[in-house]
């Protein structure tokens, strides 16, 4: 990694900055980064991909993204029940949905409070929308929401078309 972060400065190197400098993701002008990428974790933090549970998610599981280490908050003031909830197994949670691949990389996926979660599975709005707007040449914009049909979410997708 010496090496790599040696030759970047050398030739322009960028460095991203994501969830409070404990995630890093360095780009080299030129070279596209992995879609969604968030980056690696860095030393001054430790990062995880957990299930609700808490217990950590397999490689390639979607999961939630939890926190430690002297650059997390320790809470939120004076709301010790907003800040158990924020907890997890002894991570902070973020909020975000994410999945780690083989190289330790993260990537977000949603955000847990914009998850659908229907009879099917888990449908991420984010990348719902994200395909919709690559494989339509038509809406400049669209957003998928949930709607309750029997007491399960369904995902509908509405989009906003050109005038």
């Amino acid at each position: 990694m010496q090496a790599r972060r040696a030759i970047g400065v050398l030739t322009g190197l960028k460095e991203e900055l994501g969830r409070g400098g404990v995630l890093r993701l360095i780009t080299v002008p030129g070279v596209v980064p992995p879609h969604r990428c968030l980056g690696i974790a860095q030393p001054c933090a430790e990062v995880a991909v957990l299930r609700p549970d808490g217990i950590p998610a397999a490689v390639g599981e979607v999961g939630l993204l939890g926190v430690k280490g002297l650059t997390v908050t320790l809470g939120y003031w004076n709301e010790s029940g907003r800040t158990y909830r924020r907890l997890l197994n002894g991570y902070w949670f973020s909020g975000g949905l994410v999945f780690r691949d083989r190289a330790d990389r993260f990537y977000r996926v949603d955000r847990a409070v914009d998850a659908m979660h229907t009879a099917a599975g888990t449908v991420s709005s984010v990348l719902t929308e994200e395909i919709l707007l690559a494989r339509l040449p038509e809406p400049d914009d669209c957003v998928v929401v949930a709607s309750e049909q029997d007491g399960r979410g369904s995902p509908r997708c509405c989009s906003g078309l050109p005038p």
